[in-house]
């Protein structure tokens, strides 16, 4: 009974039943005393009681968290969950009352006490245009970003074996091309990688639990990749062969500059292996807009779906080409090998747009990486991989492990190199920048200083540039904090002064750049 219990001692359900139960009580009591209405003291009394009832459920969802009495994530079998991704579900299967209990947190933004002062001064003191070119690039590289669903390099983990090479192509590229890159999420979250890398923003900065494409982004992001990009001409595309509408992307996109979003409604026809879409349809998907006539440059971010959990399956995969030759347990061993599976079919379309860049004869960016880890947390820790599957127990190296995944930068033109090897998901778009030779804005000249000040910021983890573990508390009047505080606010929350004169054109290389590729 008592591993019962302790699954259902925070879950919905209980929630829901002792609702229930109190109604019941209520119902019972009025009809027996046959009693039409409260007393005031009884309505004072069901008031204070109501209370104590919000206030618990808050302090359960917010204080002490779903399921914290349970030491062990393998023993979660019915958690309380809050599905971000959904408000239907969410509502559905929670009710109000125990949806809003788990999302009032996320309206705990606070304005910065000198947001409405002097902050432009301050940050045009900051900005440092030393790596800024001292001429506008000859013409201007088509950009492709293509985030792989869980996207892993499972050689970094020395003691899983496969009986062949998961990733042979990406091993090879690695070694010249790659970087470790630090995301926010583990798991999943794609949203809030997306927001970071296209942002420049910290999830960090934000209340824990949120994801900024469902809560906070609903006006236009001036200072964007995509929005900047198109001030120097470039064309932009979103593609993902899934559900446009999932994490409000077609909401969300065109706010942050994307002309044009190509969700699954444009793969017809398109082959799938196992539950979704093929990479190798994607990448087909990113040959023809790359190859579509146009005289612009053409910024193309995409998102793969073929390699999304869940893993359990053991027959997600008609047939099977890798294979884990040392899971400890078979549970881990049908997740190993879907995963991996998934990752091969990802590697062979990272080859086939790794050749087809490298043979363009317009210049041209081929940024490839991985958006988080997703082996569960206890099968990590059954494999050596990490010391606990408690995440408030892991160590400093545990929580560098489930963050960190890797990024091969691919070009045609052979002096393309990462000029970091590694960053944070918010710091790739300076990265991208700085190594094709398109001058950053002020607004990217800030991130990227900031960024560089402490190069990880995730919750509840925090290194200094020399790598060093900083506990959060010590930063937080640091002039990093103050930064990033002020951006974040502006942006998502402010009436947005700060940014849009940090998106200004302060100096006249970006008028020139921008000259150079309206000529195209």
């Amino acid at each position: 009974m008592l591993p019962l219990a302790k699954s259902y001692l925070f879950s919905p359900g209980l929630f829901h039943a002792l609702a229930l139960i109190t109604i019941f009580v209520i119902l019972w009591v009025k009809i027996g005393i046959r009693q039409v209405s409260l007393s005031r003291s009884q309505s004072i009394s069901s008031i204070v009681l109501c209370i104590f009832c919000w206030g618990d459920l808050l302090y359960v969802t917010t204080v002490i968290g779903p399921n914290e009495h349970i030491t062990h994530s393998r023993n979660i079998e019915d958690p309380l969950v809050n599905i971000t991704w959904s408000p239907i579900q969410n509502l559905n299967v929670n009710l109000l009352p125990l949806m809003l209990a788990m999302n009032v947190h996320l309206m705990n933004t606070h304005v910065p006490s000198d947001y409405a002062g002097n902050s432009q001064k301050l940050f045009s003191r900051k900005i440092n245009y030393s790596d800024a070119p001292t001429e506008p690039v000859a013409e201007l590289p088509d950009i492709v970003i293509l985030l792989s669903e869980s996207f892993f390099n499972l050689n970094h983990f020395s003691s899983l074996h496969f009986n062949v090479a998961p990733t042979p192509s990406f091993d090879r590229e690695e070694a010249r091309y790659g970087a470790s890159v630090i995301t926010p999420a583990f798991g999943g979250g794609t949203a809030n990688v997306e927001f970071e890398i296209l942002t420049g923003l910290r999830t960090a900065l934000l209340p824990n639990g949120s994801i900024p494409y469902m809560q906070y982004i609903d006006k236009e992001v001036p200072t964007s990749l995509p929005n900047y990009l198109k001030t120097l001409g470039y064309e932009t595309v979103a593609i993902h062969p899934f559900d446009g509408s999932f994490w409000k992307r077609d909401q969300v996109y065109p706010l942050i500059g994307i002309d044009r979003f190509i969700d699954k409604s444009n793969f017809e026809n398109a082959p799938t292996r196992g539950p979704f879409v093929k990479d190798s349809a994607l990448a087909q998907k990113i040959l023809e807009e790359l190859d579509s006539a146009s005289k612009k440059p053409k910024f193309i971010f995409a998102a793969s779906m073929e390699n999304h959990g869940n893993y359990v399956d053991p027959n997600r995969y008609d047939t099977r080409l890798i294979h884990s030759l040392n899971a400890p347990t078979q549970e881990m061993q049908t997740v190993l090998d879907n995963y991996a599976e998934g990752m091969h079919d990802a590697d062979q379309s990272f080859a086939a747009l790794t050749n087809a860049v490298r043979h363009r004869s317009r210049p041209t960016l081929f940024v490839f990486f991985g958006d988080h880890l997703s082996i569960p947390l206890y099968m990590m820790e059954d494999a050596g991989l990490v010391s606990s599957d408690y995440f408030d127990l892991l160590t400093s190296k545990d929580r560098r492990t489930i963050h960190t995944v890797q990024a091969a930068l691919i070009s045609n033109l052979d002096s393309i190199r990462w000029p970091d090897r590694r960053f944070q998901m918010n710091n790739m778009a300076p990265e991208i920048l700085r190594a094709a030779g398109i001058p950053m804005s002020p607004y990217w000249h800030l991130i990227n200083a900031a960024s560089s000040e402490f190069p990880v910021h995730i919750y509840g983890y925090l290194e200094d540039a020399s790598g060093r573990v900083i506990p959060s508390s010590d930063v937080t009047q640091s002039s990093y904090m103050h930064t990033m505080r002020l951006l974040t606010y502006d942006l998502l929350f402010g009436d947005q002064h700060l940014v849009k004169h940090l998106n200004g054109d302060s100096q006249p290389i970006y008028a020139k750049t921008a000259a150079v590729a309206s000529k195209d």
